[in-house]
């Protein structure tokens, strides 16, 4: 139908439901800007049913949703002037879990080993526990590199890793052998 200049904005309706279950997603956070400026036009967190409403002009839109617990979504919306309402239902990706051990050349458990996870442009560190076991939560299931290291340890390094489609995985990290200690003397 055609709308008149005096109503010349449209509801959107923005639900998220998560992608395995496809229920709604209870917590949230919607941030719509305006792409050619990135003015930020609606910037709310939501509780409850999963979705929100706000009133937009026409344009081009960029929408940021975020989630606890999921990957976060950046999402173009094109409104033009025909439009009243617009529901969007956004999928949402759970987090992955990364889990796994630290252990020395030996095999032996390292605690209190850093443990290092680069993705999509996000660093994150840890410590292995007393059992050398670390846990992160991910919001990528892609990652760049993982290091770990403990002096006087070499740093050790796994990468590129993918995350399958269970969002959790286990990984072991074995450092290299203790880097050897030279002691230099000089004589007068």
């Amino acid at each position: 139908k055609t709308k008149s200049a005096a109503s010349a904005h449209a509801t959107i309706e923005i639900c998220l439901v998560d992608e395995m279950t496809r229920l709604p997603v209870a917590l949230g956070h919607v941030i719509l800007e305006e792409r050619s400026s990135s003015v930020t036009l609606f910037d709310q967190e939501f509780a409850g049913s999963g979705c929100v409403s706000v009133d937009a002009d026409p344009g081009r839109y960029l929408m940021r949703l975020a989630s606890p617990g999921f990957i976060g979504v950046v999402q173009s919306l094109d409104l033009n002037s025909n439009q009243d309402h617009v529901f969007k239902s956004i999928p949402m990706v759970r987090a992955g879990v990364l889990r796994g051990m630290v252990r020395n050349a030996a095999g032996e458990p390292q605690p209190g080993a850093s443990v290092v996870v680069v993705a999509r442009g996000y660093r994150t560190t840890v410590h292995s526990g007393v059992d050398g076991g670390f846990e992160f939560q991910l919001f990528s299931n892609e990652i760049d590199k993982i290091y770990a290291f403990k002096p006087p340890h070499p740093v050790a390094e796994i990468g590129p890793v993918s995350i399958g489609k269970t969002n959790k995985s286990f990984i072991e990290i074995t450092l290299p052998r203790e880097a050897p200690v030279f002691k230099i003397t000089a004589g007068v």
